[in-house]
């Protein structure tokens, strides 16, 4: 591909040389001339190079501002501009005047009904710092910003939502007709419990100290002896509450309570997230004394 561009410009006339100023149909044209004639010529396409790179410059200075006021500033002057474009298209070409306005009127039709500056205003604002404090406005909020704009539908003529969710089960219906998913899955699931369990490790080997071959009896009792039972785990469910508290359900309800200042006042929260232990800067602490924490032992 490089190779490719470059060898469609070596092959202009009209391509700058990386070490020469001049195109070559330039120096063409400045051999035919005059020595004044070239100089004027020469210092004209010079300035006519440097006036380029100061606008593309200031073009690239321009696009790195962030300042609000000039945005809407530039903003307000591209629209007189384009109100002058439009009322001189309205003397010189209506058709085109016309055909810029409906354009103009669908551009701004559609951006109202994509809501896309719909939490842009100052009441929007307002209602996103007040949703923290109550919960329906934090609902309308969100419902608000999931609507969407849906496609219209030719059959039925009305507009479809695409925010609207099928049915789990009529789609695992339609894709699993007449196979029995579930059951699948959950044989699959007791497999894998099955195969994951520990089992009874038989170390008896038929021969030794008895009788082997054909038709001969097991000795249950014998077998029994040589085989390790697998070890059980049974649930390790505590029967007792934390310290702090002497019910279960005090338990439960400390667990609800979130921990945050949006819910819960200023004094709490500092409380609830305050450490055990507090020392101030440039407190010296001493290293733990082995008779502290092992007082029985010497």
């Amino acid at each position: 591909m490089e190779r490719e561009i470059q060898s469609v410009l070596s092959a202009n006339k009209n391509t700058v040389k990386s070490a020469l100023t001049l195109t070559k149909n330039e120096r063409k044209v400045l051999k035919a001339m005059d020595v004044e004639s070239a100089r004027k010529m020469q210092s004209e396409l010079a300035r006519l190079r440097s006036l380029q790179a100061k606008y593309e410059k200031k073009a690239k200075w321009a696009k790195k501002i962030k300042s609000k006021s000039y945005r809407r500033i530039t903003r307000h002057e591209k629209r007189k501009k384009d109100e002058r474009t439009l009322g001189n298209l309205k003397e010189q070409d209506p058709e085109e005047f016309s055909r810029r306005v409906l354009q103009l009127r669908t551009d701004r039709m559609k951006e109202r009904m994509s809501l896309k500056h719909s939490a842009s205003t100052k009441y929007a604002h307002n209602q996103k710092m007040y949703a923290k404090y109550n919960e329906s406005v934090c609902e309308i909020l969100i419902w608000r910003s999931s609507l969407k704009l849906g496609d219209f539908s030719v059959e039925t003529g009305m507009s479809v939502c695409p925010n609207e969710q099928p049915n789990f089960e009529d789609i695992a219906g339609n894709v699993t007709y007449g196979v029995d998913v579930v059951g699948e899955f959950k044989d699959e699931k007791q497999k894998v419990v099955e195969d994951e369990k520990e089992r009874d490790l038989e170390a008896f080997l038929p021969g030794w100290n008895s009788w082997a071959g054909p038709g001969i009896k097991k000795n249950k009792k014998r077998e029994s002896q040589y085989t390790v039972k697998a070890r059980e785990n049974p649930r390790r469910d505590s029967g007792h509450v934390p310290f702090p508290f002497l019910s279960v359900a005090q338990f439960e309800a400390s667990l609800r309570t979130p921990i945050d200042r949006t819910w819960v006042p200023e004094s709490a929260f500092r409380k609830m997230i305050k450490s055990r232990v507090v020392t101030k800067s440039g407190t010296i602490i001493q290293p733990i004394c082995k008779k502290a924490v092992r007082p029985n032992r010497t």
